[in-house]
């Protein structure tokens, strides 16, 4: 359950990314994908780490 929970939060953070990007200028574009990339695996790290000291 949770995990499929998580799958939509981020499912619905991508579409609204998408969407910001739509309309916003390729610069800003290449900006979100920068960072989501170099974001997304820190977050995860922490998850992980939250979830195995607790």
């Amino acid at each position: 359950m949770m995990k499929l929970g998580k799958h939509i939060e981020t499912r619905r953070l991508f579409e609204v990314t998408e969407a910001v990007c739509r309309r916003a200028r390729p610069v800003t574009l290449v900006f979100w994908n920068l960072s989501i990339t170099i974001l997304f695996p820190l977050l995860h790290t922490d998850f992980q780490m939250i979830r195995t000291s607790s």
